[in-house]
């Protein structure tokens, strides 16, 4: 759908099979070029040459905060001064992921907090076996944050944060603004 709306679209991908399935489904289309990246760096991309960074349903999946710290730093290097970011990220809601009415969250009762799908997920993914490498399955990655922890993240990473707005995901929030 973006590359009705933009001149170019660049996607960016850790897996080389998703991106195989999106070259796919985009046979038609000429103005995306496709990238695979170690899921740290943006190579390929040139520095401020990008006007909107748009990430979807991948920052929850990034092993640490260091890694989302460095994904980023490589945002607010390819975004254009001025240019906006839309990112989907993990997030905590503050008391007990309790939130007011009409926000568009859901309030959950502190009785029923040991059925949240996030407990259940992180205790799956905590007793899952270890992948080749060493390394821990990262499906669930870093814990989520709460909106100030974000923001100060963002900031931090050289992004000003302009709104929060509800994810159609339970787990997740979407944070839009601007390279500062």
């Amino acid at each position: 759908p973006l590359s009705k709306t933009f001149e170019s679209v660049v996607a960016v991908d850790v897996s080389r099979t998703m991106l195989d399935l999106a070259r796919k489904s985009a046979t038609e289309i000429d103005n995306i070029s496709f990238i695979e990246t170690n899921g740290m760096q943006l190579e390929g991309i040139d520095d401020n040459s990008i006007d909107l960074a748009s990430s979807f349903f991948v920052f929850h999946h990034m092993p640490t905060l260091d890694a989302i710290k460095a994904n980023l730093s490589e945002v607010n290097r390819v975004v254009q001064p001025g240019g906006a970011f839309i990112i989907d990220i993990s997030y905590r809601r503050g008391g007990w992921w309790r939130t007011k009415r009409g926000t568009g969250f859901p309030i959950i009762p502190r009785r029923l907090l040991w059925m949240l799908p996030w407990k259940l997920s992180v205790w799956i993914a905590t007793r899952r076996k270890k992948v080749v490498g060493g390394t821990v399955n990262t499906w669930f990655g870093a814990k989520p944050m709460s909106t100030n922890k974000i923001k100060n993240i963002f900031t931090e990473c050289g992004l000003t944060v302009e709104a929060f707005v509800p994810s159609i995901s339970p787990r997740n929030i979407v944070v839009i603004g601007r390279k500062s």
